[in-house]
């Protein structure tokens, strides 16, 4: 004999709202951070905002998990 396990439609209703939910509270965050950072770029001389290309903006090598102070 073989188990058939799925969700039921109020499980696959439920999770839909936490993805949502959970969207949501992401974009917000999202927000927040580039009207915070958008400010110090654009107080940078064009130049030096340029000359950092994508490299400036990507982690890199830098620990990710590593919290970071305000």
């Amino acid at each position: 004999g073989g188990r058939i396990v799925g969700l039921s439609g109020t499980e696959a209703n439920a999770i839909i709202e936490l993805a949502s939910a959970l969207e949501k509270q992401i974009s917000a965050q999202i927000k927040a951070e580039q009207e915070r950072l958008l400010p110090i770029v654009r107080s940078m001389p064009l130049e030096k905002v340029l000359a950092g290309g994508q490299k400036s903006f990507v982690a890199g090598s830098r620990d990710v998990a590593k919290r970071r102070t305000k």
